[in-house]
């Protein structure tokens, strides 16, 4: 059990970013990546970190699990939740998850070896998804052009 569950009785915080960028037209598309165990597509998530704004925490995720930099939203543009299976039991799990759009793609991260990742257009990636409570943000997708500027 997730030690914030276990002291208050509430679901897990996580923090997620929702990678993005806009293609020479103007449409976006999506990056998805897959989970290191099960090989399901996910967007980059994890805990919260001591010491850092959600927003950087987001941003730290999707640079080391998807090799991707960018400028991120300063507020969660949605969340969702979802059960995470530990040795122990299960745990339900709240996830804020932040606008991400992308700058730069790395060819080197630490998480390479690890995971795939494809970018797909949002509604490729609503039938892809693991986690079927963030497919109401994958819809909203083509609004996302709009954090760029926050």
């Amino acid at each position: 059990m997730a030690k914030s569950e276990k002291k208050t009785g509430r679901a897990a915080p996580q923090v997620a970013a929702l990678p993005y960028r806009l293609d020479s037209r103007g449409r976006v598309t999506i990056l998805l990546i897959t989970s290191r165990r099960t090989k399901r597509y996910i967007i980059p998530k994890g805990w919260k970190m001591k010491h850092k704004k959600d927003a950087s925490a987001a941003a730290q995720e999707a640079k080391e699990e998807a090799g991707v930099i960018g400028a991120v939203s300063k507020q969660p543009i949605g969340s969702y939740s979802y059960q995470k299976e530990f040795a122990t039991g299960k745990t339900k799990v709240k996830v804020a998850v932040y606008a991400l759009q992308v700058t730069e793609q790395l060819w080197q991260w630490p998480e390479q070896k690890e995971r795939t990742r494809i970018w797909v257009e949002p509604e490729r990636a609503v039938n892809m998804i693991s986690d079927v409570s963030l497919i109401p943000l994958l819809r909203t997708a083509n609004n996302y052009a709009r954090f760029a500027a926050e």
